[in-house]
């Protein structure tokens, strides 16, 4: 038995993607424009969906087609999510800018969204780390840089010389440093009269 008490449930569809990526190009489009389209996508729904079910839904959100900016935003937080995982195998992974290009132009098909995307990460970059990792390309302690080869068409790992650490000035030897006397003892040994002195 399940209780959904104070459940909200999320529920995606690409039902009505054509028609989006058909009249809104990019982001920012007129509101006139997107309240035609919402209609029209309404109507998909409609088509598709029982009215018994639909009036059960509280709100219904058409989505505006992704954008570059958009799409790259979702590769960095993907990439970041590998970055995590591999710092916890105690390796330091970055990633090139020819990586990023590559996931976030081959990653997005307007007709399925950004799906796509994690599945490729998983297979073109994860797998591929993993093969190094187990072979024992990359161990623990490495610094290594991801970058897309055109040409290889695949993820290339080089490994990077860690970032010097600063350089702490040395301490004096103890042994070797006089104990200078604080200020009371000097005034003690100022007042302290010598023996046989004037009565």
């Amino acid at each position: 038995m399940v209780d959904f008490t104070n459940t909200i449930i999320i529920a995606t569809s690409n039902l009505g993607s054509d028609i989006i990526q058909r009249r809104l190009k990019a982001r920012g489009a007129a509101g006139e424009e997107y309240e035609k389209t919402k209609a029209e996508v309404m109507d998909v729904l409609r088509g598709h969906f029982r009215p018994e079910f639909l009036n059960r839904i509280d709100e219904i959100i058409v989505f505006h087609a992704l954008g570059k900016e958009e799409i790259r935003h979702i590769v960095g937080l993907q990439l970041d999510r590998v970055a995590r995982n591999a710092a916890s195998q105690g390796v330091t992974l970055t990633f090139d800018q020819t990586l990023i290009d590559h996931f976030a132009e081959e990653g997005y098909k307007p007709e399925f969204g950004a799906r796509e995307l994690k599945r490729l990460i998983r297979s073109e970059l994860e797998t591929a780390l993993a093969r190094e990792m187990l072979g024992g390309g990359i161990g623990k302690g490495d610094h290594v840089s991801a970058r897309w080869d055109d040409k290889a068409e695949r993820v290339v790992f080089e490994r990077k010389e860690p970032p010097a650490k600063p350089v702490e000035p040395e301490k004096p030897d103890a042994a070797n440093v006089a104990e200078a006397p604080s200020s009371d003892e000097s005034k003690a040994t100022r007042k302290k009269k010598p023996a046989g002195g004037e009565s």
